[in-house]
């Protein structure tokens, strides 16, 4: 199962509308300025440029290198950047829930014992993701995957190999429950 937008909504457009909630949370701090959600994007461009640069390989970045491009940007101390950080990760948290639609097929999934596992293309570790599950009522699955940690993403094709090998299955034994059409379903179907 894919985790965003599949396993788990939010109640906005983009999941960047968040980052005005984040935005808001902090300036009632007075810990950043009114520019939160220009530099956040501006820091998460900045974190991929770089990494790639870094690690050509690497299809994916995490929290922690999106923050440390925060943190350069407004030149905050490690304190404000862990506070700014952890205030975002709680953003997510409060306003994730379970997609109605798609549950039942993850419930019917488990009732019938099969391999249940977590997909995903974010900058969130997979200890966040199973939380954020757990929160919402997804208490029992096998693995998860996260690009963050992984370095390999669905979108960008490698994620999906990647899981196949360390699950020891192959593509035609799996089925895949996502919303996008090139990250789910065109670049599961190369595997």
């Amino acid at each position: 199962f894919n985790v965003f937008d599949t396993l788990l909504i939010r109640p906005c457009l983009q999941p960047t509308d968040l980052f005005h909630i984040v935005a808001s949370r902090l300036e009632r701090r007075n810990e950043l300025s009114f520019r939160f959600v220009e530099v956040r994007r501006t820091a998460e461009e900045r974190a991929r440029t770089k990494i790639r640069a870094k690690f050509p390989p690497y299809e994916d970045i995490n929290l922690d290198e999106i923050y440390e491009e925060i943190s350069i940007i407004l030149q905050l101390s490690q304190e404000e950047t862990c506070a700014a950080k952890q205030i975002e990760i709680d953003v997510e948290a409060a306003y994730l829930e379970q997609r109605r639609l798609v549950a039942p097929l993850y419930f019917e999934a488990r009732r019938l014992n099969k391999r249940v596992i977590v997909i995903a293309d974010t900058y969130l570790s997979a200890r966040t993701i199973s939380h954020f599950l757990s929160k919402s009522g997804y208490e029992a699955f096998d693995n998860v995957f996260v690009s963050s940690e992984v370095r390999l993403s669905k979108a960008e094709g490698g994620l999906f190999p990647r899981v196949l090998y360390e699950m020891g299955t192959c593509g035609p034994e799996i089925v895949h429950v996502g919303n996008d059409q090139h990250a789910d379903v065109h670049c599961a179907e190369v595997c």
